[in-house]
């Protein structure tokens, strides 16, 4: 055997020579009134243990403790190798006054970090309430069942959620909760036959509160929709089919934007229906169907035409700029402190796969975008990626 017949193995190592760095992205302010906060940040390096830290109040006892979860990797093409490291130390207990979170981890390398982060908790001078908006239902719609769910948006996760719906001189009371990325549902309300004062408040750890009220219908019209089966489906961008009844019979309907196939008997059949998820982790799957009486149709009614407008101010983030709720129709888009910066302007019907729409640098300060292709594509989300 020669020497250049030997067989030969090649290995890439990857020689590490200095601590990881960490750096904390979240939240940005060290003074906060709320009881709760999500730690979040990054290492330089890809970790080798999982994270554990130890929230200690400022008579340095240990209030809580758990661990930090990786969320995303980013993987160095040059180096073969993946290095940063996105983590969130999730609902992180806080006690009044100043609250040091230690952190502790170990890289790849079995280099190990102790890092602090401080962060004083106070509702001392704090009077501004709670602030959401309700995106389902909207004010006079007319509802064709026995009970509903009320979908929104609060700027304060760790804010109360009560409620009252009052028909016919009763009145129900109802409470819910606000996910950590502050989306809420509050499902089974209540509603009777008639007019319906709605009442939903806020209050938060300091005892301010926020409220709105407004009257929703409850009509005789049935209309429903069969389960989803297999159940599966719920986690992809589209269903199949999607079937279901409306009476009284000769109605149109539509779901999630999709107009259905309504039969004689009031039995209704929609295709590649989008799935349209709440969002954060552990999301549930909306479907909004609407029914439309002939004589609307006749009018030409036969698809809702809502008109959305929103504002936003573009910065350094991704913004998504209708989470709560999907366009379904014409949507408007002011957008400011846009001078001299790239973005692209993307879409989704499920808040999973976005498409681009656009990519612009605008000189401008600000600009406005109108898209009114609602009768092309499904009920859809909209985000703004600024580009470096």
């Amino acid at each position: 055997m020669t020497q250049n017949s030997l067989p030969w193995t090649s290995h890439h190592i990857l020689v590490q020579t200095a601590l990881p760095v960490i750096a904390f992205t979240s939240p940005l302010e060290v003074f906060t009134a709320q009881p709760l906060i999500q730690l979040k940040g990054f290492s330089s390096t890809d970790l080798g243990a999982p994270l554990q830290y130890d929230a200690l109040n400022q008579a340095g006892k240990t209030n809580a403790s758990g661990e930090g979860l990786v969320n995303d990797r980013y993987y160095d093409q040059a180096l073969g190798e993946f290095t940063t490291n996105f983590f969130t130390c999730y609902d992180i207990k806080l006690s009044p006054g100043t609250n040091t979170i230690v952190l502790r981890g170990k890289d790849l390398a079995g280099f190990s970090f102790v890092t602090n982060f401080v962060c004083v908790f106070s509702t001392v001078g704090h009077t501004n309430p709670p602030v959401f908006s309700i995106a389902w239902p909207r004010p006079g719609m007319e509802i064709g069942n026995d009970n509903f769910t009320v979908r929104g948006m609060a700027d304060d996760p760790t804010a109360t959620l009560t409620g009252q719906i009052v028909a016919n001189g009763i009145t129900n009371t109802f409470g819910g909760s606000i996910g950590r990325n502050g989306y809420f549902e509050v499902e089974y309300v209540p509603i009777a036959l008639g007019v319906n004062e709605l009442t939903l408040n806020a209050t938060d750890v300091a005892g301010n509160s926020y409220h709105t009220n407004f009257t929703v219908i409850g009509n005789k019209e049935i209309l429903t929709m069969d389960p989803v089966v297999p159940d599966s489906q719920l986690w992809q961008p589209t269903i199949a089919v999607v079937t279901g009844q409306v009476h009284p019979i000769g109605q149109g309907v539509w779901i999630n934007g999709v107009q259905a196939e309504v039969k004689a008997d009031g039995t209704w059949r929609a295709t590649n229906v989008p799935v349209i998820s709440s969002p954060g982790v552990g999301s549930t799957a909306n479907f909004e169907l609407t029914s439309v009486s002939p004589d609307e149709m006749s009018k030409g009614a036969a698809k809702l035409n809502q008109n959305m407008s929103t504002q936003a101010s573009l910065g350094t983030n991704t913004i998504i700029l209708n989470a709560s709720s999907p366009a379904c129709g014409v949507f408007n888009l002011h957008l400011a402190e846009t001078a001299g910066h790239s973005f692209v302007l993307q879409a989704s019907t499920n808040m999973v796969e976005w498409l681009p729409i656009l990519t612009n640098s605008n000189p401008n300060a600000t600009f406005d975008y109108t898209d009114t292709n609602a009768n092309n594509y499904y009920c859809r989300f909209f985000r703004v990626v600024p580009l470096p």
